[in-house]
């Protein structure tokens, strides 16, 4: 029946990414031809097309095609969706609670720890998304919990980006010192910042491989003499009740969206 009719050029391409997943090695030209019964010139336009997509990328010597890049940042993109809609749900409950005045989540993109979701509590209904926000490297929670969790390889690859001598500064007396405080961070779940003015945690959230997803951020106003007194999480102190918040969150990402909760 007219307006039934379905595009061949698309069930072909679909069929090309069906086949190439089950061979993550790639398959040639001919393999392909074979696999899906037509002709060298008709498979050949189609991997051309694929491509320009990035859906489809091409190996050389010997020549072997295989899915691309961009299936994986689609699924992603699409996955991260989901998790945000759920991370504002949970980071708004904390604020409207009054727990924080202020709660956020982070990523690393692009080479940089960004916030890619934030609310205020005083107008908790508005999600903030800020657009290219990005966090100092050394001096903000998250990006010390991002250091603290991430792979070796993105470390590394962050820090060649934004070289220590150039961006620590006063904030750190050495490489060391830094290296004492990601280590306290990975012993304890969470990272504590305290000033005369505020008190700022971050906390990680990471997926089923034990992949670092996120960070979790939250901050409220601390008078001086709390401050220059110390945070002392154990005793149940206002840092304790942020992190209590935060790692609830973490939890609450993982269960619902059909991750395991990590150790």
């Amino acid at each position: 029946m007219p307006g039934r009719e379905l595009i061949q050029s698309v069930l072909r391409a679909t069929d090309i990414l069906e086949v190439l997943s089950s061979a993550p090695g790639g398959l040639s030209l001919g393999d392909l031809c074979d696999r899906l019964g037509l002709k060298g010139p008709t498979v050949h336009n189609l991997l051309r097309t694929l491509m320009s997509r990035r859906l489809v990328e091409r190996q050389a010597s010997p020549v072997r095609y295989r899915l691309g890049a961009r299936l994986g940042e689609l699924s992603a993109r699409q996955e991260h969706l989901g998790l945000d809609r759920q991370c504002e749900d949970l980071l708004r409950a904390v604020v409207v609670g009054g727990t924080a005045e202020a709660v956020h989540m982070a990523r690393q993109a692009a080479g940089e720890v960004v916030v890619v979701l934030r609310l205020d509590a005083s107008r908790p209904h508005l999600a903030e998304r800020p657009a290219a926000r990005a966090l100092h490297p050394y001096g903000s929670c998250a990006a010390l919990v991002f250091q603290a969790y991430a792979s070796r390889a993105e470390v590394e690859s962050y820090r060649r980006a934004h070289p220590f001598a150039v961006f620590a500064g006063a904030l750190w007396s050495s490489e060391a010192a830094l290296e004492e405080e990601l280590e306290r961070i990975r012993a304890g779940g969470y990272c504590v910042q305290a000033t005369a003015e505020a008190l700022r945690v971050g906390v990680p959230y990471v997926g089923r491989r034990g992949q670092l997803e996120g960070m979790l951020g939250a901050s409220r106003s601390l008078d001086g003499a709390r401050a220059r007194g110390g945070v002392d999480v154990s005793q149940g102190d206002g840092a304790g009740v942020l992190v209590e918040a935060l790692q609830d969150c973490a939890r609450r990402l993982a269960l619902t969206s059909g991750y395991s909760v990590e150790a």
